[in-house]
């Protein structure tokens, strides 16, 4: 007899365990947005192409250290071997921002930014033209125009370009990561901005296009062969704090 109670009683709680609905708690939850950077300056041919051009890759640098970074980045594959340039004009440093807002009350637990910048000399007759190094101020807010927090840190080349001292072009690909130790707050709804400036060293008379590439390839060579690409892209993670749950049933 006890051992049909003690099936009986399996069987009941069973059917009450049905009943109850599976939750995570907040530790648990968070997913990786990704957001496009699309420049709204209007891109130009690059010239020469790609296979070409002095090109430089950072990736993930940690202790100094670069490493491969396996995020869930757009990738797909092309031989072409020419891009473009979205740049602010003619001889014109590229200083730009780009907005989004929050989804939640909470904490950018997690930033990567996938990013190729791009220096190009179209016509030259005296000097020299050089992409030195990217400089990313990422703001939170309370409100607009109210500053929440604010994080800025600065990347460069692993070895320095050589000074285009004629028609060409410098590729500067860039995966790099908010430090690890470092939190954001945001606010809901309130917005997120991201200023990238690229700085560079300038002399004589030329003609110059200075931004971010549109698509760019991960690899700068070899030529006519298919490579990968991939887009400008940041990728986030905004852990949610518990009044981010308030805004759940307003109107």
């Amino acid at each position: 007899m006890q051992s049909a109670r003690s099936l009986t009683d399996i069987q009941r709680l069973r059917e009450e365990d049905r009943d109850v609905t599976p939750v995570y708690d907040l530790a648990q939850y968070g997913y990786e947005l990704r957001f496009y950077v699309h420049d709204n300056n209007v891109p130009t041919a690059m010239t020469p192409a790609v296979s070409a051009a002095q090109f430089q890759v950072v990736l993930h640098p940690f202790g100094g250290t670069n490493r491969n970074a396996l995020l869930p980045n757009d990738v797909y594959m092309s031989n072409a071997d020419s891009g473009a340039i979205a740049h602010a004009g003619n001889n014109t440093a590229y200083n730009t921002n780009f907005t989004l807002h929050s989804h939640a009350t909470g904490t950018i637990a997690h930033m990567a930014i996938i990013i190729g910048f791009i220096e190009n000399v179209s016509a030259w007759t005296s000097g020299s033209v050089t992409m030195t190094d990217v400089v990313f101020t990422i703001t939170t807010h309370r409100a607009s125009g109210e500053v929440l927090d604010r994080f800025v840190f600065q990347t460069a080349p692993t070895t320095a370009f050589s000074a285009l001292g004629a028609t060409g072009a410098q590729i500067f690909k860039c995966f790099e990561h908010v430090a690890p130790d470092v939190r954001l707050r945001t606010i809901d709804n309130a917005p997120i901005n991201l200023n990238i400036t690229i700085n560079e060293t300038v002399s004589g008379t030329n003609t110059r296009q200075v931004g971010i590439m549109p698509t760019f390839p991960l690899w700068g060579s070899p030529a006519s062969v298919s490579k990968p690409w991939t887009v400008p892209q940041i990728i986030m993670n905004i852990k949610p704090g518990l009044n981010a749950v308030d805004f759940i049933g307003r109107g």
